[in-house]
């Protein structure tokens, strides 16, 4: 598909998301919040869908959207299942994270992946489970689970900013899917501990908006349109641009 018709795609597909998210943010009391909310999100795979068919860093990305979706799917529909959707998020991460691993071509690789990736997760889910038996408290599935995934988010995050480059978008889409789930960390924190009324957490919680989605759903436009950037750079390895002409010798 053409550049030109790229960009008309990406801008009626920021108008839309645009619209759905002052639509839920501001009027919530006026429209049926869920659906309009899970309609962006599966927007977001089918734009990314929409703009081209080749290459492998567009298809992690179509593959990370769409793992998004069924994890919404359960989360934002369904109010159910959430085992399942931790882990499909999970999937999603691990999409993210194989698309940064394919995109730094520099040596000793592992080492910036793999490495603190292992160790990150280490140390967080042997605090967590210290921190849990201290408190009395059941370290379960989803406790494990959501460890895991924060872990993976937080490196990706770490990486996509440290990579030489990058890819803007997806850099700020993950940071603020990270800052997303720092706000579902703190409102779960009272399913685990009594906090009085004053408390920062309750009062976040009481905001007039939502912050979570107030974090989320632009996150996954960034990444939606960081395919683009992608595609940018897999025409340029496919056409790749003529070297400067041969200098004529003297006669």
């Amino acid at each position: 598909m053409d550049k030109k018709t790229n960009i008309w795609l990406a801008v009626f597909f920021i108008a839309a998301m645009l619209s759905a998210y002052i639509s839920f943010l501001f009027f919530g009391d006026r429209v049926p919040v869920s659906k309009i909310q899970f309609a962006g999100i599966v927007l977001c795979p089918l734009f990314s869908l929409a703009v081209g068919k080749r290459g492998k860093d567009a298809w992690l990305v179509r593959l990370a959207l769409l793992f998004t979706v069924l994890s919404d799917w359960f989360l934002v529909i369904r109010h159910s299942h959430f085992p399942i959707a931790l882990t499909t998020f999970t999937i999603t991460q691990l999409f993210h994270a194989a698309r940064l691993w394919e995109n730094d071509h520099g040596a000793d690789r592992a080492k910036r992946h793999i490495l603190p990736r292992v160790a990150l997760f280490g140390v967080l889910e042997t605090s967590f489970i210290i921190l849990f038996r201290a408190l009395s408290l059941n370290f379960d599935y989803l406790v494990f689970m959501a460890v895991m995934y924060f872990s993976l988010l937080l490196m990706n995050v770490v990486i996509s900013f440290l990579q030489k480059r990058k890819n803007v978008l997806f850099s700020i889409g993950l940071a603020l899917f990270l800052c997303c789930d720092i706000f579902v960390c703190l409102t779960n924190v009272p399913n685990y501990l009594d906090l009085p009324e004053s408390s920062f957490v309750l009062r976040i919680l009481d905001l007039p908006i939502d912050p979570v989605w107030a974090f989320y759903f632009p996150s996954q436009v960034l990444i939606a349109l960081s395919v683009l950037k992608g595609l940018e750079k897999t025409s340029l390895e496919r056409f790749p641009s003529a070297g400067p002409p041969e200098s004529v010798g003297a006669n």
